[in-house]
């Protein structure tokens, strides 16, 4: 269930005629979107949560940063490996 009391404001939009929705510019100005760009809409039990791929993507890498020590690149480290697994199959 989503509490509002977690959430620092609540505004209210419209639904106009086919379904188009008048994003307050605060929400946008937030969520760092302009006109054309897309949304994705999270379900939530019964409710939605209005978010962008950018966001997704910059809570996903803060996610699994915890995961990575320091100064470690994963990506040269898969590099590395499949380096060396390549090295052995010739």
């Amino acid at each position: 269930m989503l509490n509002i009391k977690d959430n620092n404001k609540s505004i209210k939009a419209k639904i106009y005629s086919h379904g188009k929705i008048n994003i307050p510019v605060s929400v946008k100005n937030d969520l760092a979107v302009h006109d054309g760009d897309e949304l994705i809409f999270i379900k939530k039990d019964t409710s939605w949560l209005i978010t962008t791929r950018n966001n997704i993507l910059k809570e996903s890498q803060a996610y699994f940063s915890k995961f990575v020590p320091k100064g470690v690149s994963v990506v040269d480290e898969l590099l590395s490996n499949r380096r060396k697994e390549a090295e052995e199959f010739t």
